[in-house]
């Protein structure tokens, strides 16, 4: 269960890491982009507290680096299927 839980928290936290990065352009201001940057990393935190009650803090920090790897080689791809609007200069 708290495996589950952990890699929905983690899909969701590399979700809004690379929303906000700086190939997305969707918040140029960095400070519009520190929120969501902390709010990210705490919900990798979760993850990653939710691998260690599962297993062992190694053992949660391997799985959470295999997870992040597997959803940031995979996540342009599915983002890709949803074009952004584009805007007229």
């Amino acid at each position: 269960m708290f495996l589950f839980l952990a890699t929905l928290l983690s899909c969701l936290g590399s979700l809004l890491f690379y929303l906000t990065s700086d190939n997305q352009r969707l918040l140029l201001n960095p400070l519009e982009k520190q929120p969501f940057t902390l709010i990210a990393s705490l919900i990798e935190f979760m993850a990653l507290l939710f691998l260690w009650q599962e297993k062992s803090l190694a053992s949660a920090f391997l799985i959470l680096a295999v997870l992040l790897m597997i959803e940031w080689s995979f996540l342009p791809l599915v983002i890709a299927l949803f074009p952004r609007r584009r805007r007229k200069l």
